[in-house]
């Protein structure tokens, strides 16, 4: 595991955030801090760029000697191995709902020379509307 991601507040905006910091132990800290680099250079370049919806807003994000971290929108669905784990077997109607966005998310990345290269449903989340 590369990372751990906590809940935090943003206090400039008093909003709940997701911060993503490099985990210890299992992976050499240059990998980590490569991994992190190159997440703050796709976030950054963003930034200012028309996204879809589905892709998670960057907040802000450092790589120094002693640490690497990335703040983003907490996205409080969870994701979509728990929206579907157990017994519950997504239906076709789920699958057409779910997978448009999904495709169209990757689809964007591809084109702007991102390969994201572990989709899976625990990091695909669920943008749930409402409170």
């Amino acid at each position: 595991m590369l990372s751990t991601v906590w809940r935090g507040t943003d206090l400039d905006r008093d909003e709940p955030v997701a911060i993503k910091c490099e985990s210890d132990g299992f992976h050499e800290p240059e990998q980590v801090r490569r991994h992190f680099r190159q997440e703050l250079r796709w976030f950054r370049h963003f930034a200012d760029t028309p996204t879809p919806g589905s892709l998670v807003h960057f907040v802000d994000g450092s790589i120094d000697d002693e640490r690497s971290y990335v703040v983003t929108e907490l996205i409080r669905g969870g994701s979509l191995a728990g929206r579907f784990d157990g017994d519950r077997t997504p239906g076709l109607g789920a699958f057409r709902s779910l997978g448009g966005p999904i495709c169209r998310t990757i689809a964007f990345l591809h084109d702007n020379g991102v390969v994201h290269r572990d989709v899976k449903p625990t990091n695909v989340l669920d943008r749930r509307r409402g409170p």
